[in-house]
């Protein structure tokens, strides 16, 4: 998170609620990567996350430190400007576990059109890491380029999602906010 207090709350408020509901141990992990905006304050009232607040190293480190500090099965990203579905949690967990998979790609709408996005045809269907969820295996230790600050997503998934097993869901679960990029 990067002065993203606001949509951040939201998205927390949402994500904590899910936990209840959706029956499925999720572990919430928050990287104030240096906000100047309150972030820092608002996760200090938020109970039972992990939050790490380091100086503005930028979001390939910001990344990188929560890998680190997961102790989950499985991994998503989520931009602290965007939306998820109030059933994200169950939903991309339960898609993962279906098959056995090593990965799973999700469609994802643009928030200023509702349009879905999502190309079957391509290798990597998205260049958002957070169009996915992975396991530990397929991770592999793989961490995101530090001194990248544009493609690092693009990057680190070629370097991730080769040769393993995965499915593309139909689940549309997340919006991205086309507007505060």
């Amino acid at each position: 998170a990067y002065n993203a207090c606001e949509p951040l709350e939201a998205l927390l408020d949402n994500l904590i609620a899910q936990r209840i509901t959706s029956g499925v141990q999720a572990e919430i992990i928050v990287i104030n990567d240096g906000s100047t905006d309150g972030t820092a304050e608002m996760l200090a009232t938020k109970g039972n996350i992990k939050v790490i607040n380091q100086e503005n190293k930028g979001v390939a480190t910001a990344r990188n430190a929560g890998l680190e500090a997961s102790t989950g099965k499985y991994i998503s990203f989520i931009d602290a400007d965007d939306r998820v579905s109030d059933l994200y949690i169950k939903t991309v967990t339960n898609e993962i576990k279906s098959e056995d998979m090593d990965w799973v790609t999700f469609p994802w709408a643009k928030s200023d059109t509702n349009e879905i996005f999502f190309d079957v045809f391509n290798p990597i269907p998205s260049a958002a890491v957070w169009a996915y969820v992975y396991t530990w295996d397929c991770i592999d230790g793989n961490e995101f380029r530090a001194d990248w600050q544009i493609g690092e997503d693009l990057d680190w998934l070629k370097r991730v999602l080769p040769g393993k097993k995965h499915k593309m869901s139909d689940q549309v679960v997340y919006t991205y906010d086309w507007d505060a990029n």
